[in-house]
């Protein structure tokens, strides 16, 4: 990937919510980033808002997710005053 494209995918996170902390556990042993702290609670807002910025000049957007990507796109296109249809899966066979 090309590193204006990185920047400018950070710059746009930036405008949408502060940066999420490394904190370090103790009985872990280990830092854990707070990706909760994140407006809907998970990282996968990152890449909605990402995408959803490159499709801002769209009548809308459709997406289906299972989980927390459906949380990121609906934030966003809050964030873009645009229609968000959202297609959620019921039942996952496997």
């Amino acid at each position: 990937m090309k590193k204006h494209l990185i920047e400018r995918a950070h710059l746009n996170i930036r405008s949408l919510f502060n940066p999420t902390p490394l904190n370090y556990h103790n009985e872990l042993s280990t830092k854990l980033k707070r990706e909760d702290l994140t407006p809907v609670r998970s990282y996968k807002i990152r890449g909605a808002f990402n995408k959803m910025n490159s499709l801002i000049n769209k009548n809308g957007i459709v997406s289906c997710s299972a989980g927390n990507h459906a949380q990121g796109v609906a934030y966003s296109s809050t964030n873009y005053s645009t229609m968000a249809t959202e297609l959620s899966v019921l039942k996952i066979t496997m």
